[in-house]
């Protein structure tokens, strides 16, 4: 495999900040289109979601390809979990974990997912 430039590392980055921006607004997004309540989207629906909330604010920087290539890099299958596929991204502090500092819905997102696996 060739080694990744900094240009890619720097969109990475991009995408992932965007995606902790919108954790909340995505879970949202998700857990409307899981009719089942099973913490799974077939992955087209996880695409289009993803595409629908973040391509505003990644003013042409995330395409549908490139979408595909990160799906590919997290490891995502088809369903995807998206509790778990959320759940990565989380922003930490240095200091010890304290959950009752996590906001509400993340609290809940976790505890979904600890249902769910």
């Amino acid at each position: 495999p060739e080694p990744r430039s900094g240009a890619d590392d720097q969109i990475l980055q991009f995408i992932i900040e965007r995606v902790c921006e919108s954790k909340d607004q995505l879970f949202t997004e998700f857990r409307s289109l899981d009719s089942s309540m099973m913490g799974l989207l077939p992955k087209v629906v996880w695409s289009e979601a993803m595409l629908r909330l973040l391509e505003p604010l990644c003013d042409q920087v995330l395409t549908p390809a490139l979408l595909d290539q990160l799906a590919e890099r997290w490891g995502l299958t088809d369903p995807v979990g998206y509790v778990r596929f959320l759940h990565r991204f989380q922003i930490r502090g240095d200091g010890p974990v304290d959950d009752s500092s996590q906001p509400d819905l993340l609290r809940q997102v976790s505890s979904l997912r600890r249902q769910l696996v």
